[in-house]
């Protein structure tokens, strides 16, 4: 349970867009993010943003853009805002380290930002982290204030996970994995599921328990699983207003995303079709190494899905335009305390 004064640390979910806006002013009242840029890092599959909150009130975010390049992964620190009423208590170190977490889980090895030359403190933290300068960036900013572009090599060996982390089937969640394919029936040694047949239902129950819950798809209508490929093409209205207040991560997944869920204990379910011709059904991700292997949710003939990394890599890629979700449900109520 979190101690009064705490300050945790979660994905962001759609409904902080107004907040992320209040946010934005009271940090940056001259310079701040406009809302419709808010609401496209919020909504974009290669943008992740964390934010910090403090009995209930967010009081700090940090802006993350990926890019991936054949093999290569890389990351940029888009903005990091914290609150005045928050601000020399060491929040935005913390937010800066979770942002490095984030990025080795992705197996980004280098993050890039940009700063204000004449923001003193800003370069002060980035120096304390190890930021080394890359670049003067003349007239960068709208106020042709001059900007300096910093860059960090990451550590990706497995010390810098904590213990266990590549064996996620060890967290309490994966005790759900035979109720949820024997199709949401109860068992006296583990009642805590809803009478539920959908993996989206219990999302939506587990969001509504505090837990962290992150949804990816690319469906209008995921829980119409027989509707027709045009039927289920999104838009961004309708996705949006499905997901509510559930953790919203864009329209498109990768390995990425599977590494990061996977490397938190995440119990991730993906809703796809394997074969032409076959309708989309629920799969649990079973095993995440140099093979990608999924459990089927539903009876059905195949019992095991088995990926190499580099064939669910291109079957993810944004050209396959095949209806497909990513659920990710924690045991925790966020990511932890900063």
């Amino acid at each position: 349970m979190k101690q009064n004064g705490e300050i945790s640390l979660r994905y962001s979910r759609p409904n902080d867009l107004h907040r992320l806006a209040q946010l934005e002013q009271a940090a940056f009242p001259e310079d701040f993010f406009a809302t419709q840029l808010l609401e496209e890092l919020l909504t974009q599959d290669r943008a992740t943003v964390l934010v910090a909150e403090k009995q209930g009130a967010l009081v700090g975010a940090v802006y993350l853009l990926w890019k991936r390049h054949g093999l290569n992964a890389y990351g940029k620190v888009f903005s990091l805002a914290v609150a005045p009423s928050a601000q020399g208590q060491g929040l935005g170190l913390g937010l800066m380290k979770a942002a490095e977490d984030e990025a080795r889980r992705r197996t980004v090895a280098r993050l890039t930002l940009e700063v204000r030359q004449t923001n003193q403190k800003a370069l002060q933290l980035y120096k304390k982290l190890g930021y080394q300068r890359a670049g003067r960036l003349k007239g960068f900013y709208p106020d042709r204030t001059d900007g300096i572009r910093f860059a960090k090599n990451l550590n990706l060996d497995d010390s810098a996970f904590p213990p266990d982390w590549r064996n996620p089937q060890k967290q309490s969640l994966w005790a759900l994995l035979p109720q949820l394919q024997n199709r949401g029936s109860q068992s006296p040694e583990n009642p805590i599921l809803p009478d539920s047949r959908d993996p989206l239902e219990l999302g939506l129950w587990a969001q509504q328990q505090g837990l962290e819950v992150r949804l990816i798809s690319n469906l209008a209508k995921p829980l119409e699983p027989n509707s027709t490929s045009t039927e289920n093409r999104h838009s961004t209205q309708q996705t949006q207003a499905y997901a509510g207040d559930m953790g919203w991560a864009g329209y498109g997944f990768g390995l990425a995303d599977l590494q990061v869920g996977w490397s938190r204990g995440f119990l991730l379910l993906l809703y796809f079709s394997h074969k032409a011709g076959v309708r989309a059904s629920w799969w649990a991700l079973g095993d995440l190494g140099s093979f990608v292997k999924l459990v089927p949710l539903e009876r059905q003939q195949v019992n095991l899905l088995e990926f190499s990394v580099e064939q669910f890599a291109d079957w993810t890629k944004p050209k396959v335009k095949t209806g497909r979700a990513l659920l990710s449900i924690s045991t925790s109520v966020g990511l932890g305390a900063l």
